[in-house]
C-alpha cells in the first residue's frame, strides 16, 4: 500500500489560492510521508489536550456504540481510538489519504479482526462513495467516525455533512469529535507548538517550498471563530513554470473551527444530522449523529 503522489493536487490548491479561492486548505496533506510521525509527536505533546479528552468522551458515549455491526473510521490517526470502540463481531475499515497513518493505526490495532485499511482522500465524495460501496455489507447498520477536530478542518462543514449525508443509510450514525470556543490564548498555545508548526508545513515541502522562504503565521479569526495557519512568503519563489509566488503572497496551510456548542449543533441541523447524544470534557465534545429522516 502506498501514497498517491498528491503533488499535483498541492500545486492546484496554491494556485487557486492565489486566484483568491480559500475553499480548500492544505491540511490532508500534511500527513503523507514524515507528517505522519510529526502527529504521533504532537498528540504526546503538553499542549496538545484533545487526544486524552476524546478517549475520555468515548469511554462516556461508548453505551450509544455498542448496535453497530460496522465502524467506518475517517482519518484513524493512530488508531488507539477505534479499539476503545469497536467489538470483536464488528468489521472495520479505515480510510486515510496517508499510507503512513494507516500503517500506524494498523500496527496499533493488532487485536481488531475484520480489519480493512484503504487509502482514500474522503472529502472526495465519489470516491469515497465507491470505496464504502465495495468494503461494507448491504445490510450492516453502520457507525461513521470522524474524530480528533477532522470534521473541524472543513473550510465548510456544513456542506461536507451534507455530502456525507447523502452516503448513509437507514440505522447509520456519525460519530463526531471536536474542541468547542474556549479561551483563544489557550488554542492559540496549542497549534503554535513545534510539533503543530512542523506538521502544518508539510505539503509546502513536497513542493519544494522551503519555510526558509518565508514565516509561518497562526492567527484566530474571531469573525469565523477558527484558527488559521498562514504562511506568507517573504521572498519571490517559483514552484514551476506555471506557478510563482512573490513576497507577501499568502497560502492558508490550514484552518480548524472552534464553535460555540449552539453553533455546531445548528450546523449538525441545517446540514440533515440530528444529534442523539453527546458529551463534554472541558471545550472537547463527541457528537452522535443521525442523518434526518434516516
Amino acid at each position: 500500500m502506498g501514497n498517491v503522489d498528491y503533488r499535483n493536487n498541492i500545486i492546484d490548491t496554491v494556485s487557486r489560492q492565489l486566484n483568491g479561492d480559500f475553499s480548500e486548505t492544505l491540511t490532508k496533506f500534511s500527513y503523507l510521508g514524515n507528517g505522519a510521525k510529526n502527529f504521533l509527536k504532537l498528540a504526546q505533546s503538553p499542549n496538545y489536550l484533545g487526544y486524552s479528552r476524546e478517549i475520555l468522551l468515548i469511554d462516556k458515549i461508548r453505551p450509544f456504540l455498542t448496535q453497530f455491526e460496522e465502524l467506518i473510521d475517517l482519518g484513524p490517526g493512530d488508531g488507539r481510538k477505534a479499539c476503545k470502540i469497536i467489538n470483536q463481531a464488528c468489521n472495520y475499515l479505515a480510510m486515510d489519504i496517508s499510507c503512513e497513518m494507516l500503517e500506524i493505526a494498523r500496527h496499533n490495532q493488532d487485536a481488531i479482526d475484520n480489519r480493512v485499511y484503504e487509502i482514500c482522500d474522503f472529502s472526495d465524495f465519489v470516491q469515497l462513495r465507491q470505496t464504502i460501496c465495495r468494503r461494507t455489507h448491504v445490510k450492516s447498520r453502520r457507525l461513521l467516525m470522524i474524530l480528533g477536530n477532522t470534521l473541524a478542518n472543513e473550510t465548510n462543514m456544513e456542506i461536507f455533512l451534507r455530502n456525507l449525508g447523502q452516503l448513509v443509510r437507514n440505522d447509520d450514525c456519525l460519530l463526531v469529535g471536536m474542541e468547542l470556543l474556549c479561551d483563544t490564548d489557550r488554542i492559540l498555545l496549542e497549534y503554535r507548538d513545534e510539533q503543530n508548526c512542523l506538521l502544518t508545513v508539510k505539503p509546502l515541502e513536497a513542493i519544494g517550498i522551503s519555510t526558509e522562504n518565508g514565516v509561518l503565521n497562526i492567527t484566530f479569526n474571531e469573525l469565523m471563530n477558527r484558527v488559521e495557519e498562514w504562511f506568507i512568503f517573504t521572498r519571490n519563489t517559483i514552484i514551476n513554470p506555471y506557478v510563482g509566488l512573490e513576497a507577501g503572497d499568502k497560502i492558508l496551510l490550514s484552518v480548524t473551527h472552534k464553535p460555540s456548542l449552539l453553533e455546531i449543533t445548528e450546523i449538525f441541523r441545517n446540514s440533515g444530522w440530528t444529534t442523539v447524544a453527546y458529551e463534554l470534557v472541558e471545550s472537547q465534545a463527541i457528537f452522535l449523529l443521525r442523518a434526518t429522516g434516516n
